[in-house]
């Protein structure tokens, strides 16, 4: 289904010079010689491609080519080098709307495409493949591919940030929780390390339960295992809900407790905030709230 429903680009009529309504479609990433690079999307003589952007003659176009009607419907070039009547991508399954796409081909032409990729698509995030695509109730992630194919699912770097639904999926793309090699003290003794875009969920212990201190000349937010301190740099308490300060002679101060919310670390510094205000609103990836 899926192979049939991207086959619409390499249309029957105008591949290798064919008319054959009989013949069979080629998949999105064939990439092979079928179709020429004209059918791929693109107008010659001021005909219009895949976009709908028109030149000269919008009525006119390169017998092959594909274009989008409106979020679920196409149109391709006849032989004669004129749009068709809209065809709908509603018979191909769950790859129901149509969108600009490059697979297997250096023109982009009109395809129909997984509507979690389209939405993404539309959303002008057409080089952000592997990144966006839908979060799985599992913790999982499918990513759409820049076939505008949702990929089988796979672990997500970080975790996945849901930004609404569309068909019953939800929309969604990976963040990051930190860097790769980035460790944070966590009060005391303890520390976390960060693998895979996530901190680890099982603490670490400095040896002899000497205290973690961060190191302030590292690019990543680095640990050290000992008494002194980088001056400058602040940290959670261990023991209250406050911030310790790091003075001149290498040793914490006595922690200020936080006036709101909580005390939470990041990087080399600690600040006291909440967790959310009554009524805010955050931004997602793609700028929704």
């Amino acid at each position: 289904m899926r192979a049939l429903a991207l086959g619409l680009l390499c249309v029957t009529f105008g591949c290798t010079g064919s008319s054959d309504p009989g013949r069979s479609p080629a998949p999105a990433a064939a990439g092979g010689d079928e179709c020429s690079e004209s059918s791929a999307g693109q107008g010659n003589g001021g005909g219009s491609g895949a976009d709908g952007t028109a030149g000269a003659d919008p009525l006119s176009c390169t017998s092959g080519d594909t274009r989008c009607q409106g979020p679920t419907g196409y149109q391709q070039c006849t032989p004669d080098g004129e749009w068709g009547g809209p065809q709908s991508c509603q018979g191909y399954g769950e790859m129901n709307h149509c969108a600009v796409v490059s697979a297997g081909y250096d023109t982009p032409w009109a395809a129909c495409v997984d509507p979690a990729c389209w939405y993404w698509k539309s959303a002008g995030l057409t080089g952000q493949q592997g990144l966006v695509g839908v979060c799985l109730a599992d913790g999982g992630f499918r990513a759409c591919n820049d076939g505008g194919i949702l990929e089988d699912a796979s672990e997500c770097a970080g975790g996945c940030v849901s930004v609404g639904e569309i068909n019953g999926l939800s929309l969604g793309f990976c963040r990051p929780e930190c860097e790769d090699g980035a460790a944070e003290c966590l009060g005391g003794p303890l520390y976390r390390e960060c693998s895979g875009g996530r901190w680890l969920r099982t603490a670490k212990r400095c040896e002899s339960g000497t205290t973690c201190q961060p190191i302030g000349e590292s690019a990543l937010p680095r640990i050290a295992c000992g008494d002194t301190c980088t001056p400058g740099t602040t940290r959670c308490a261990a023991r209250s809900n406050g911030i310790e300060h790091c003075a001149e002679d290498g040793q914490f101060e006595a922690a200020e407790p936080c006036a709101i919310g909580v005390c939470q670390s990041k990087g080399l510094q600690a600040y006291c905030a909440p967790l959310c205000l009554e009524g805010a609103v955050d931004c997602a990836f793609d700028g929704a709230q």
